[in-house]
């Protein structure tokens, strides 16, 4: 007579979290193994979002502008397909077979900025465009406005003429 007994493994599986662009505790791609029914607690403070996009502002004769770098905030993870763990609260937990890899990929919004102010020699300025034939649809918005972009851009200055009449007009 053989007696043939079970041996069991407690299944492992991996959290691949992507920072899509930024960084997770210091990588691009960070790697959680643990076991079968444990749990591991997503930290959004080791994440590092990616930087925004470069705005470069041409000012058509006015005072420079310095060209500066939008940011990101992060907003949530994303589950992406074949999922196999469960996701709540920022608690992951393994639920796979052996060998499972899960994967949330960091979602972020463009931050806004304000629109810088400039100077000129007798003009005011209109506002900024995004593209240089200065067109009504073209228009982004005056100083102090808070727009967002979704690419790098390069925005440009629009000047009025400043025209000051006089004229004798004298009674007595």
């Amino acid at each position: 007579t053989i007696k043939l007994y079970a041996q069991w493994i407690k299944a492992e599986g991996a959290l691949l979290l992507d920072a899509n662009g930024g960084t997770y505790k210091g990588q691009s791609v960070y790697t959680q193994k643990q076991k079968y029914g444990t749990s591991y607690s997503v930290d959004n403070g080791q994440l590092v979002p990616p930087t925004g996009y470069r705005v470069e502002f041409v000012t058509n004769g006015g005072t420079a502008v310095p060209t500066i770098t939008t940011t990101k905030s992060f907003t949530h993870w994303e589950i992406q397909s074949g999922f196999s763990g469960e996701f709540k609260n920022n608690v992951y937990k393994y639920l796979g077979a052996n060998g499972n890899v899960d994967r949330l990929k960091a979602q972020y919004v463009n931050n806004s900025f304000k629109l810088p102010d400039c100077t000129g020699n007798n003009v005011s300025l209109v506002g900024w465009y995004d593209d240089p034939g200065l067109g009504d649809n073209a228009y982004m918005g005056k100083p102090g406005d808070e727009i967002t972009v979704e690419k790098n851009t390069v925005l440009y200055a629009k000047w009025a003429t400043l025209t000051l009449w006089a004229y004798d007009d004298y009674t007595s």
